[in-house]
C-alpha cells in the first residue's frame, strides 16, 4: 500500500521519480546508481536515502532532478496515489 507523501506543495514522489528515472535510463543502456544520482543532485548519499525513505524532498531537489535529467524527466510529474486502507484485492481472483 502506498503511503501518503508530500514534497512541499506539488505532491511529487521522490522514490517513484528516481525509480522512473533509473528505469528509463536502463532502457537506454545506462545504469545510474543511487550514489550517482545523489552526486548529480549535489547532496550526500545519506540525504538522498532520507528523501527516498520519506518519499519526499524539497522542491529545489525536484528542480535539480529535472534540470540534470531533463532528457528523461522532461515535463513529468510522478507521484503515487494513496488508496487508503481499503483492500483493493477484494473481488479479484488470484
Amino acid at each position: 500500500m502506498a503511503r501518503q507523501f508530500s514534497s512541499s506543495t506539488n505532491n511529487e514522489s521522490f522514490e517513484a521519480t528516481v525509480k522512473y528515472l533509473q528505469d528509463r535510463m536502463h532502457e537506454k543502456g545506462i545504469d545510474f546508481s543511487d550514489s550517482e544520482i545523489a552526486q548529480k543532485l549535489n547532496i550526500p548519499v545519506s540525504t538522498y536515502f532520507e528523501y527516498v525513505e520519506k518519499d519526499s524532498a524539497p522542491e529545489e531537489i525536484f528542480a535539480r532532478l529535472k534540470r540534470e535529467f531533463k532528457d528523461v524527466l522532461n515535463g513529468k510529474v510522478i507521484g503515487k496515489v494513496d488508496l487508503g486502507d481499503d483492500d483493493i484485492s477484494e473481488g479479484f481472483e488470484e
